[in-house]
This record gives structure tokens, C-alpha cells and sequence, in this order.
């Protein structure tokens, strides 16, 4: 299985899909990440960046981001990835909370463009 999380610096979460410079795609073997690389979000911020990333990210059974618009929500999942929200702040530390079962998959919403958008309560811990 392979994950990807939205980063624009390899580190730290990205708060918007649409707004993220790329993704940390993970390799799942056993339950426990093993190798990771950088994929750069392809055209980002021209025409019809969301569909490139789509197909950049064809291979990824799982998406961990801060949010995103409805539009794109409904793309992803009819392609069967499944879409999780984290208000943690990492990368890793949202990786290993998906891991654990602590996130839930986002809710669709109309876009944010520029706010972070997580559910209602800006919280997705699984309680």
C-alpha cells in the first residue's frame, strides 16, 4: 500500500491540497512505513493542476492532507483513494497516527482556498 501526505517541505503537513507543493508518498509493508519519496505536485497553479496531481498520485491508496474542495474530494474518491484528514502539524506524526487508526477519512466541503479545512471542531482524532 502506498500513502500520500501533502507537504510542502517534506516535514510538515500542507493545510489545502489544492495550495500544496507536493507529497510525501510511503510505502507500507507490514503496517510500518518503509521507503519514502517526493513527488512535486505537478502544474500547480496552472489550468488543470488538480487532474496532473491526480494521475501523479494513481498508485496511492490513501491521501492525509489539512482539506480540500468538494470538486476534488469527489474525483480522488470515485478513483478509489481514500481521503484522511490531519490537523496534526507533521508529517511523520500524521503518518503514524493514520497508522494507529487515529484519523478519520475528510468530510466533503465546499473550498476553503487558503483556510485550513478540516471537519467541524477542527479536530479528526478518531475518538
Amino acid at each position: 500500500m502506498k500513502i500520500a501526505i501533502a507537504s510542502d517541505d517534506q516535514k510538515s503537513l500542507s493545510s489545502h491540497f489544492g495550495e500544496t507543493r507536493g507529497f510525501v508518498v510511503y510505502d507500507i509493508v507490514d503496517g510500518q512505513p518503509g521507503r519514502s519519496e517526493y513527488r512535486r505536485a505537478e502544474g500547480h497553479g496552472k489550468g488543470d493542476h488538480h487532474g496532473q496531481t491526480q494521475r501523479a498520485l494513481a498508485d496511492c491508496q490513501v491521501l492525509i492532507c489539512g482539506g480540500m474542495g468538494a470538486g476534488i474530494h469527489q474525483r480522488l474518491k470515485s478513483a478509489g483513494m481514500r481521503i484522511v484528514a490531519s490537523n496534526l502539524s507533521g508529517v511523520e506524526e500524521s503518518l503514524r497516527a493514520h497508522l494507529a487508526g487515529d484519523l478519520r477519512d475528510v468530510v466533503p466541503h465546499a473550498c476553503c482556498h487558503g483556510k485550513a479545512s478540516l471537519p467541524a471542531g477542527g479536530s479528526n482524532r478518531v475518538e
